[in-house]
């Protein structure tokens, strides 16, 4: 090869290394983690206290008080790192284009792709900002879902307490029979023994309630972007009903022809959705969407670069830039059916002729435009599942509603037995493990109810709205 085609062969279309700072993520090296030494088998020393106190946001001194889940979403808002990290993405990604459109005039003789690469790097920017606002959808789902998941412990804490407390009169109200001596009654030690078994069950649920509660807190103020010692109250709400009363006359007759009139009381679901409406919804608003089909015009771009390229080596808009920096996520083929996404594809430069180059890319494009079919998929799977989640909540609480009131009733109806000569333990424990089953799958569903709908709110990005509430029909 003579010189001359050598130093051809080597000329950097330099535009393009501009590029990668507006469609690439700029990777920062990550600080060395403390130095932790064990100085003895329950206790760790951390030696490098500088990184430690490094950590943001400084935790307050004292509770700010109970805080409602608007409070607890504007405090994430302001800290969460992931929203800074996003944020810092977007800015990259607008320095890199305005490094692009400040080059001189004479750059595009050297470069002659650079009209090009400023129309892909407008589309970075593009991706970019469409990752902050997904980011955003994310950190709001989150917060939610953990705000539900406290609430919905706090739920079950009372069922505990309630239950113990109902067992522990039985308990008293059963020893007193028993004590008497009186030989008409079915009650015996055993009995007794049974019922203070259940006690302990019921205490070792509580320590289990009150375990949960610190972990669900834990990930909220993870998800709010807190330090680990932010004194963390959390006002009580009530999760989002899922249903609401109608009742009812039914008229009919009786066996012997008489007219009769029956009150008749029936749960409807409080929130109505529209499968298809959801879907096209997110399809239309998801960052993800906006990311792949963004994607797909800076791939087709990519076509006529090359072809600006005077050289048998071609550097693409990924040469100064990661395209794989995002993690892809990875199915799960096992007993759970989770598909993974597919990513795009594009090496840091393509060599051949212009025609060959031309046609790698265009390979290239097609994949993808199977990305964005992907993501298409995918977005609308994410909103069926939630939608299915929903559903299945619903009917699972009308169920429950039905039988509700007579389940909580069991154990006073018992306790009232004439005389208690009836009254054994094994009607003390039933009726009150039917009374808490009921309302402890009840305050489930309940918490089902309402991640299925902060997640329908994540999956459409804000398209539905889990506040306010809805009217109930009157």
């Amino acid at each position: 090869m003579s010189y001359r085609l050598w130093k051809k062969a080597r000329r950097p279309a330099f535009a393009t290394f501009v590029l990668g700072l507006c469609l690439g993520c700029t990777s920062v090296a990550s600080p060395q983690a403390p130095i932790v030494e064990q100085a003895t088998p329950y206790q760790a020393v951390v030696v490098n206290k500088d990184l430690a106190d490094e950590v943001a946001p400084i935790s307050p001194t004292k509770s700010p008080g109970p805080m409602s889940l608007e409070a607890c979403l504007e405090l994430g808002f302001e800290h969460q790192p992931a929203l800074h990290a996003a944020q810092a993405s977007l800015d990259a990604a607008n320095s890199g284009q305005n490094g692009l459109h400040g080059l001189p005039r004479f750059a595009r003789f050297k470069a002659p792709d650079l009209p090009i690469r400023k129309q892909q790097s407008a589309l970075g920017v593009t991706i970019a900002d469409a990752t902050l606002i997904q980011a955003r959808h994310d950190t709001r789902y989150s917060i939610t879902r953990n705000f539900f998941t406290v609430q919905y412990i706090r739920a079950q804490q009372k069922v505990v307490g309630d239950v113990l407390k109902s067992l522990e009169d039985g308990y008293k109200k059963a020893k007193t029979i028993v004590d008497k001596g009186d030989p008409e009654t079915k009650l015996t030690t055993l009995d007794l023994k049974g019922i203070k078994v259940q006690v302990g069950i019921v205490k070792a649920k509580k320590a289990q309630a009150d375990a949960g509660m610190l972990t669900a807190l834990a990930a909220l103020r993870e998800a709010m972007g807190l330090r680990h010692d932010w004194p963390l109250e959390i006002a009580v709400a009530d999760l989002p009903p899922a249903v609401y009363e109608v009742k009812s006359v039914v008229k009919g007759k009786d066996a012997k022809g008489k007219p009769t009139e029956t009150l008749v009381t029936e749960f409807r679901p409080l929130y109505k959705f529209n499968r298809d409406e959801l879907i096209a919804a997110a399809v239309a608003n998801r960052g993800e969407m906006t990311q792949a089909s963004a994607a797909t015009q800076v791939a087709e771009l990519e076509i006529a670069a090359q072809g600006k390229i005077r050289s048998f080596q071609g550097r693409t808009f990924s040469s100064g830039a990661d395209i794989h920096v995002q993690p892809i996520p990875q199915g799960v083929f096992n007993n759970v059916y989770r598909p993974g996404a597919i990513g795009l594809e594009m090496p840091g430069q393509l060599a051949g002729r212009k025609g060959d180059r031309q046609a790698r890319a265009s390979d290239l494009s097609r994949r993808a435009d199977a990305v964005l079919d992907k993501t298409t998929n995918l977005v609308s799977l994410d909103v069926e599942a939630q939608y299915l989640k929903w559903q299945e909540a619903v009917d699972q609480i009308q169920s429950l509603k039905d039988v509700y009131d007579i389940a909580q009733g069991l154990p006073a109806e018992v306790y009232k037995i004439v005389q208690g000569k009836d009254l054994t333990g094994g009607a003390i424990i039933q009726a009150n493990l039917t009374a808490v089953l009921v309302r402890t799958q009840l305050n489930e569903e309940l918490h089902i109810h309402a991640l299925a709908l902060a997640g329908l709110e994540r999956a459409t990005a804000g398209a539905f709205k889990v506040y306010p509430v809805p009217a109930a029909p009157k």
